[in-house]
């Protein structure tokens, strides 16, 4: 069996390979009243689609003057949302968890999940919110 350590390793490799640095998110979704959350990064003409699964603790926050802008004006300025750094280490406080920390330059999102998917597939099988406006 595969440590945690291991498998933590493994993982950041695994997301550090994507290149993602600068590259637009296209996405941010939580599922199943935040047992999942998913983040999809656009990578011209790939989706990286990151899930975060069995999720104790999520929490995010935003620019609070980005936020007055609404939405209207986020897709407008195609999010201003890029993702900066993913960080993956092992939860100080529970033992089988796995301690994430996002930074898009305006939103930061920290979480607390049991496992991690990672996928990529072409850009053109993904139907996005943002692309009706």
């Amino acid at each position: 069996m595969v440590s945690i350590d291991d498998r933590i390793e493994s993982l950041q490799n695994t997301i550090d390979s994507l290149m993602y640095w600068d590259a637009g998110v296209a996405n941010f979704e939580c599922k199943y009243l935040g047992d999942e959350v998913t983040l999809y990064i656009n990578l011209d003409d790939e989706i990286a689609e990151i899930a975060f699964k069995f999720c104790y603790i999520v929490n995010y926050r935003g620019d609070l003057e980005h936020c007055e802008k609404g939405t209207e004006m986020k897709l407008k300025n195609r999010f201003g949302h890029d993702v900066q750094n993913i960080s993956v280490k092992k939860s100080s406080e529970y033992s089988s968890m796995m301690e994430i920390n996002l930074d898009f330059i305006l939103f930061e999102v920290s979480i607390i999940c049991r496992d991690i998917t990672i996928t990529k597939r072409p850009f053109a099988e993904y139907h996005f919110f943002w692309q009706d406006n």
